[in-house]
């Protein structure tokens, strides 16, 4: 074999002798271990004169080598670059694995000669996207960092030059480049961040699709994301040209995807789209800022806007969607002429779930934000099992709150089903499940003070948290 196998006796020398180590790390009862062996072996047959290592670790095994290495699941793949681990993500075939390997043996950076344009013209052939940094030594210090980070998903090539410290990138597969003058800090060093969220911004597709392969490169660009839901490529046809158009004009400031409403209905439905008939879509997006979450079966294609602090603005599903009523609903978005429409359950029947008042997204503002009286409010999960452990102790709360009648609301909203309305006049983070805020509304000088809870969710504590409260209401 030309596969090094590792154990807890070797693991260290091996980091120490190879400069470049891939490892798979697997255990012999797993199918995709097994399937993975082959490809893994033949791999290791091209690499055999590169000065890369290929090497493994058997789980079951060296149980604690394993998990000193963080392995989650199996097979693990990891290349380690001067003993510092960086986990590999791409297809489990050789070639991929190949040709993956060999990009790591390059230099971080290609150095561009006199004749950079024609070191170019070669360089950014293919499909990989390609950052060109220009600029002095000094400069070339901050590309280096900037590139050793991102190597596993872009090439990277220098040019010195006597000029301000600019970046250009280019995408070889739709005939894209973008340029950055980089801005600098107040002593003239390049600024960490901006050129990391500028090539996020820039290096993905002008219009293509989005996937659980390549969702993480839009949600980290930080940009408003416009998708189009479509069930084939037939519905697709009638927006690609003009949604590539679009992508083009307003690169930098949103992104453009296609996706497949069959395959993830669930992504629909978060972003708040109707699962209905159409006959159902009309009803319930009569008022397009407000959609409830009890309609079940789909219709497109369907176009909706997802900003960063996610937003969501639907396009109304009652009228047939056509490129010129998405260009207008672009523009629209952009001038800020749109409203956040609102995810929410249908008003509850019964307000109350024993003493606890039910909360949904719709109401939000008449029973919280004007509410007469402090609420105590909780965001919940139902699938959450912290929130399952709280719910007695909760339920128990709001019993003791309404039995010595004290002037405080104890409600709940089941977050997975509601938003929180868009114009909150306060601040009201919600980072995980459960979250229980205390909120009060001085009415003479119109503030509102919101008190995050962050105890051990016992009835003590709570009572204790509500009675340390600003002019909180006294329990007996």
């Amino acid at each position: 074999s030309n596969v090094l196998t590792l154990t807890n006796d070797n693991f260290e020398q091996a980091l120490t002798e190879h400069s470049l180590l891939f490892v798979k790390f697997f255990t012999p009862w797993c199918g995709y271990c097994q399937a993975l062996e082959p490809e893994y072996e033949n791999a290791a047959v091209a690499l055999e004169n590169a000065t890369v290592t290929l090497a493994q670790v058997d789980c079951q095994e060296q149980e604690d080598l394993c998990l000193e290495n963080d392995v989650q699941g199996f097979p693990t793949l990891t290349l380690f670059r001067q003993g510092l681990p960086s986990v590999y993500t791409g297809p489990r075939e050789s070639e991929p694995i190949v040709q993956y390997v060999q990009r790591q043996m390059l230099p971080v950076v290609s150095n561009l000669t006199d004749a950079w344009q024609d070191d170019l013209d070669a360089f950014i052939q293919g499909d990989q996207v390609v950052i060109v940094g220009q600029g002095s030594a000094d400069d070339y210090a901050h590309f280096h960092t900037l590139a050793n980070d991102l190597r596993d998903e872009y090439r990277f090539a220098w040019q010195d030059r006597a000029s301000p410290f600019s970046l250009v990138l280019h995408r070889p597969h739709d005939d894209y480049q973008a340029k950055l003058d980089v801005p600098t800090d107040v002593d003239g060093s390049a600024t960490a961040d901006a050129p990391l969220t500028w090539i996020r911004r820039h290096a993905s597709p002008l219009f293509g699709p989005i996937g659980p392969d390549n969702y993480m490169d839009y949600e980290v660009a930080k940009l408003p994301l416009a998708y189009l839901f479509v069930e084939s490529l037939d519905q697709l046809a009638p927006f690609e040209t003009g949604l590539n158009q679009l992508a083009r004009t307003h690169r930098g400031k949103m992104n453009f995807v296609y996706i497949d409403a069959v395959q993830y209905p669930e992504q629909a439905d978060y972003l708040g789209l109707t699962t209905g008939t159409p006959d159902d879509a009309s009803d319930d997006q009569e008022d397009e800022t407000t959609k409830t979450t009890d309609t079940k079966s789909p219709l497109w294609p369907a176009f909706v806007i997802q900003t960063p602090e996610a937003q969501r603005f639907v396009f109304n599903q009652s009228e047939s969607l056509t490129w010129p009523l998405v260009e207008q609903y672009v523009d629209q978005f952009l001038a800020g002429a749109l409203t956040p429409f609102l995810l929410s359950d249908p008003v509850p029947a019964e307000p109350l779930d024993g003493a606890v008042q039910v909360v949904v997204g719709s109401q939000f503002h008449e029973l919280v934000t004007r509410a007469e009286q402090p609420v105590l409010f909780e965001v919940y999960a139902p699938w959450c099992g912290h929130c399952k452990a709280l719910a007695p102790v909760y339920a128990r709360l709001a019993e003791v709150i309404q039995n010595n009648s004290v002037a405080l609301t104890v409600a709940k909203m089941d977050g997975t089903t509601n938003d929180l309305p868009h114009d909150l006049p306060f601040d009201l983070p919600i980072d995980g499940y459960p979250t229980v805020a205390y909120i009060q509304h001085d009415k003479v000088s119109d503030a509102y003070h919101v008190g995050l809870y962050e105890g051990d969710r016992s009835l003590a504590d709570l009572l204790r948290f509500v009675e340390q409260q600003p002019q909180a209401p006294t329990i007996p």
